[in-house]
């Protein structure tokens, strides 16, 4: 018997050993690359510049970004997107307002109320209200107005979450943090990207 015949049986035995050790664990290597990941979408013409780790992409295309929790136990949605833009009369952010607290009240649900804010696209407000989702559950929608870069449109951030105790943590913590990192699209990009390549915010909530 030649001697790599005889050493088979040992050769086996270790692949099966390592085959059965436990894979190794990537859930820090997850957690560290989603800090300070950049989602753009040149369609909408907008960018996060640093995406708060709250949040992941749940979609980037057609114009719209969509983020949700990264904890899957936590419910709730923020998108982003863009309203038709304005050929004549302007950008009316007011009247974005009285939209919102219309389509409110035509579910059933409570107007509660808006501030103005500042942010790192210029003048924004956000407007804040409750109604009963399809399966009942008590619900709550806050929408932040400002003006597209492009200044020819209303820009909106919509995050829609269960009504609860921590409407203040969802706004200020979590729906701000977005809005903080708002940016103009860079021009040449693919029509959504998602990279790990932050780039600074150009401004804050003020």
């Amino acid at each position: 018997m030649s001697s790599s015949l005889r050493f088979l049986p040992l050769f086996a035995l270790l692949v099966l050993v390592a085959a059965c050790q436990p894979a190794p664990d990537t859930e820090d290597t997850t957690t560290a690359s989603s800090e300070g990941t950049r989602v753009e979408n040149v369609d909408l013409g907008v960018a996060v510049a640093q995406l708060d780790p709250f949040f992941r992409v749940s979609s980037n295309e057609g114009g719209t970004i969509s983020l949700v929790p990264s904890d899957d136990s936590t419910a709730g949605e923020l998108t982003i997107r863009a309203d038709e833009p304005r050929d004549a009369g302007g950008v009316n952010l007011v009247a974005a307002i009285e939209e919102h607290k219309a389509h409110l009240e035509e579910r059933g649900g409570e107007f509660k109320g808006q501030r103005e804010l500042g942010g790192p696209l210029g003048t924004a407000f956000y407007s804040r209200g409750h109604f009963a989702a399809e399966d009942g559950t008590a619900t709550e929608e806050t929408i932040i107005f400002t003006v597209h870069p492009a200044g020819d449109r209303v820009l909106r951030l919509t995050y829609v979450y269960p009504q609860g105790d921590d409407s203040a943590q969802r706004i200020q913590d979590q729906l701000f943090a977005v809005f903080g990192e708002l940016v103009a699209a860079e021009s040449g990009q693919d029509s959504s990207t998602v990279t790990s390549d932050a780039t600074d915010a150009s401004g804050g909530t003020g």
